[in-house]
């Protein structure tokens, strides 16, 4: 019995063994794999971006500016830091340390069109306008031809840093060069009401109205709110009911009813 009890034990024991080798060599990793664990001053730097982030919540620039520049002088590449960093120069209006730092990162990545818009709005931020529209120029000659949205932030980029009319001649080379004349409308008719060109933004907004996206309805929102002011709504109704025989009048009919119902 006792024999019988050992043979049984040793079968045990060489059935099992492969299994064991097996979930073994399962958990091994492969030949040449290397297991990367991030080093204290990362972890550190890390816990200081999320405090840096905290100070900003909190309006506290300063602190959280002088907190990312150490990081950033380690880590000139780290895209998180460079943003944070910029937002909080520009919140201080330290406008001459964020051309600094975006000149360096045009220098570092020189094909990124979206670094050349940051350099550009540096500039244009301390009056510097010909070497704001240079910058904005060769932004533009960096986008990839078929990406619209590098086209519309460095328009909205241009529109909000007092380069209206060049955003407009700037759209109107990309309608020509998609052979599209509704690209970019919505953001068109945005300028032109902003410049109270309400005609135009009249224009614009309703060719917009084709877009089935948010910008459709956003379209729609900005022409009745146009119809609701004073200053503007002669012109915009005016230009409506203009459309009409060159659009389904139902498009007309519905806008303007819905202004007269208010």
């Amino acid at each position: 019995m006792i024999r019988y009890s050992i043979f049984l034990m040793l079968l045990f024991f060489l059935i099992a063994q492969p299994a064991v080798k097996s979930e073994e060599a399962q958990k091994k990793p492969p030949a040449g794999f290397k297991r990367v664990q991030p080093n204290q001053q990362q972890i550190d730097d890390n816990s200081r971006i999320k405090f840096a982030r905290d100070l900003m919540r909190e309006k506290n620039f300063d602190g959280a500016a002088a907190l990312l520049e150490t990081i950033y002088e380690r880590q000139p590449d780290n895209n998180s830091v460079i943003y944070l960093l910029r937002s909080c120069y520009n919140q201080l209006g330290y406008y001459t340390k964020t051309e600094m730092m975006t000149r360096s990162m045009v220098e570092a990545h020189p094909e990124r069109y979206v670094n050349h818009q940051f350099l550009a709005e540096a500039l244009a931020r301390q009056n510097k306008t010909d070497e704001a529209l240079q910058s904005y120029q060769r932004a533009v000659g960096k986008v990839i031809r078929e990406d619209s949205t590098q086209y519309l932030n460095i328009v909205r980029s241009m529109s909000s840093h007092g380069f209206e009319s060049e955003a407009i001649n700037l759209i109107k080379e990309i309608r020509t060069q998609k052979n599209d004349p509704k690209v970019l409308s919505l953001e068109a008719g945005k300028i032109s009401e902003a410049t109270r060109d309400y005609k135009t933004a009249t224009l614009e907004f309703f060719s917009a109205l084709d877009d089935t996206s948010r910008g459709g309805v956003e379209a729609e929102g900005r022409l009745l709110n146009l119809l609701s002011n004073e200053e503007a709504a002669s012109d915009v109704e005016q230009e409506l009911l203009a459309q009409s025989g060159n659009s389904p009048r139902s498009k007309v009919a519905r806008l303007l009813s819905v202004h007269y119902l208010k």
